[in-house]
């Protein structure tokens, strides 16, 4: 498995544009939310504690971020993974 290209493709940078392009939001708001939850943050915690930095932005459209980024990723590994065998 190449760490680097997988890194690569889930950056929030790579990830937003067809995350946002599913969820029909904003590309901007899509990465930003990526990078705080990929800090660590919890929906929750970004809609009470950091309105102004998720860009308007709901706890359903950040859990629904965070769940389409996670089908992102779960598809990443398993390409990886065939490509190697």
């Amino acid at each position: 498995m190449d760490a680097e290209a997988v890194s690569a493709a889930l950056s929030p940078g790579a990830l937003a544009p067809p995350i946002a392009k599913t969820l029909g939001l904003p590309a901007e708001a899509v990465q930003v939310a990526l990078e705080q939850l990929a800090a660590g943050a919890q929906p929750a915690f970004l809609v009470h504690h950091r309105p102004d930095t998720i860009k308007g932005l709901t706890i359903r459209d950040l859990e629904r971020i965070q769940a389409q980024a996670a089908r992102n990723a779960a598809f990443e590994f398993k390409r990886q993974e065939v490509a190697v065998e």
